[in-house]
């Protein structure tokens, strides 16, 4: 699977404090020469500067270390951030692999006093948690959308479930199966059937505009309810699957991208909020599928 993060700061683990030097592109790394030459280099990775600070999203934050004669590090490392108001990562204190760490953060929630603004993600090791070793610059926003597609642009085919309802009570993200896709110009429909044991036998997800007669194209599409029984005015959602489905839905969605050609459905990139049987309980996440 390619992981596509985008990368800002790289400090040494001896290079002491964080300060770091002029930074023309916020997005390019930055090497700090280390003080010693045998000291391994990290790197935090984040798919997007910026953050929706809805409070319940998971962003991917991908950690990686490189020894210096090329091979992976396999330390452990601890992550923090520098306003405690900020957010939350999933496990703070992971150990790298070969293909270093991803660990989920969780933003503050706009209404909150001191959430929004600019704040800095920072590693450390964890036998000397004092001395930061990489960090990078995140801002965090008012919403304007429907939680985040970043769990889903991580490479490939993949569909991100965060619930804790009865469709789906956890967080998932499924890569391998079978995953296929229809749809028209104002509905789209993706099946998928997943590879590794413990994730279902199929999903289903719906996305359509057709009670608002209107092509499903790029935006945010409030008021949704179940997909096969929209009334008119309200555009339709209906995920379900492995033997569990929604009698009533409420909820929301954005298309962040949906193409089409004369051989059918390209790619589709959609986020999603769903509610069943009108109560608090959600099923969040998204869906990305390319041909």
């Amino acid at each position: 699977m390619i992981r596509r993060f985008a990368m800002t700061l790289v400090l040494c683990a001896a290079c002491e404090g964080s300060k770091s030097p002029d930074q023309p592109d916020a997005n390019a790394p930055i090497d700090v020469a280390p003080a010693d030459a045998s000291s391994p280099r990290f790197e935090v990775r984040v798919l997007e500067p910026t953050i929706s600070a809805d409070g319940h999203s998971k962003v991917p934050v991908l950690v990686l270390g490189t020894n210096l004669d090329g091979t992976p590090s396999m330390e452990h490392v601890v992550l923090s951030t520098s306003r405690a108001s900020a957010g939350t990562f999933d496990n703070p204190a992971p150990t790298l692999n070969s293909f270093g760490a991803t660990v989920y953060f969780t933003p503050c929630n706009f209404t909150t006093p001191g959430c929004t603004g600019p704040f800095d993600m920072t590693l450390a090791l964890a036998n000397d948690p004092s001395k930061l070793v990489a960090m990078t610059n995140v801002t965090l926003i008012e919403p304007t959308g429907v939680g985040s597609v970043a769990p889903c642009l991580v490479g490939g085919n993949v569909m991100f479930f965060d619930g804790n309802d009865y469709i789906y009570h956890g967080m998932m993200t499924v890569t391998q199966g079978q995953f296929s896709a229809s749809g028209a110009a104002n509905r789209l429909a993706i099946n998928l059937d997943p590879a590794v044991q413990g994730q279902g036998l199929w999903w289903d997800l719906e996305f359509n505009s057709v009670q608002l007669n209107s092509p499903l194209t790029p935006g945010v599409y409030e008021m949704a309810q179940r997909a096969a029984f929209a009334q008119p005015g309200h555009p339709g959602l209906d995920i379900g699957g492995d033997g569990r489905g929604c009698n009533t839905i409420s909820g929301r969605f954005q298309v962040k991208d949906y193409t089409r050609d004369a051989n059918g459905v390209v790619s589709a990139t959609v986020s999603f909020e769903q509610h069943c049987e009108g109560g608090t309980a959600a099923l969040n996440g998204c869906i990305h599928y390319a041909k």
